[in-house]
């Protein structure tokens, strides 16, 4: 009895007993990262698009620069579909932080959980200034009330979005490597 009671005091003082991540918070981690550079890449390449909406504009090719905007808010439905799929996961993710010893390390996971719940509101933010450029560009040509000025003002501000939504996801996978030194 008396090595029963000396190796339950052992393992319970040993690192082992402390250090334990939820194989459901193991399998949503891999997917929401998998998840979140989807998302970046596919904001990456609507800035892309962006890019040209500006040369459009500046070449006086209004019919060019809808086309661009078409395909940005294209993109902007999958990117949205997207995000659903991340916010599940990282609601799983939350759900199992309790479960994640030594503290510190749920600590460090809750952190990083905050900072891609930080880039779903930029892709909420991206998304509803990509809708607001198509609605300008569309009043620009129709019926001119919109200068190029204020056109060039929402595609800098959905480029300073982009920027944020990039990193935010860097961030959160140096959260996650930090995380990961807990058990090394």
């Amino acid at each position: 009895m008396l090595i029963f009671v000396l190796a339950f005091i052992a393992y319970i003082a040993s690192p082992l007993a402390r250090n334990h991540i939820p194989d459901e918070f193991d399998q949503s981690r891999q997917l929401s990262a998998s998840i979140a550079n989807g998302i970046v890449g596919m904001v990456q390449e609507s800035t892309g698009n962006l890019k040209a909406v500006r040369d459009a504009e500046h070449e006086g090719e209004g019919l060019k620069a809808l086309d661009a905007v078409l395909a940005a808010t294209q993109q902007t439905r999958q990117i949205s579909d997207k995000a659903s799929d991340l916010a599940r996961e990282l609601e799983k993710m939350a759900n199992q932080i309790v479960s994640i010893s030594p503290d510190k390390a749920a600590q460090t996971a809750l952190v990083a959980i905050s900072s891609e719940t930080a880039l779903l509101n930029q892709v909420l933010v991206y998304n509803g200034n990509l809708n607001k450029l198509l609605f300008m560009l569309r009043e620009r040509f129709i019926q001119g009330t919109v200068t190029l000025d204020e056109v060039n003002k929402v595609i800098e501000e959905l480029n300073a979005t982009a920027d944020s939504i990039n990193n935010l996801n860097v961030q959160y996978r140096q959260l996650m490597e930090s995380f990961d030194q807990y058990y090394k």
